[in-house]
């Protein structure tokens, strides 16, 4: 029984890591959807563009409230900066 106990935090852990993860990765499809709309210019891919940035919205909403639903006291990641500075369009983004 005590093996069980001691792998439950571990497993957290790996759980965590995965939805930071999971929102990173959800936060650059929802940027590369806004740069997306910048650049068609048919009404087809408007209308694609626009339908692929509100489901990347969605999915990244979806996962940060899953992060808020586990009350970590402090978050690993900030919403509010770009992910990787050293991208160039990243750097005009701010959440």
């Amino acid at each position: 029984m005590g093996l069980l106990f001691k792998r439950q935090p571990d497993r957290e852990e790996e759980d965590k890591q995965l939805l930071v993860k999971e929102i990173r990765k959800a936060q650059l499809e929802w940027l590369a959807a806004h740069m997306r709309l910048d650049w068609v210019v048919e009404h087809d891919e408007i209308d694609y563009a626009v339908y692929a940035m509100e489901a990347a919205e969605k999915k990244y909403e979806m996962l940060l409230r899953q992060a808020k639903k586990l009350n970590w006291e402090k978050a690993p990641f900030s919403v509010h900066e770009p992910i990787d500075s050293s991208v160039p369009f990243l750097r005009t983004y701010h959440f």
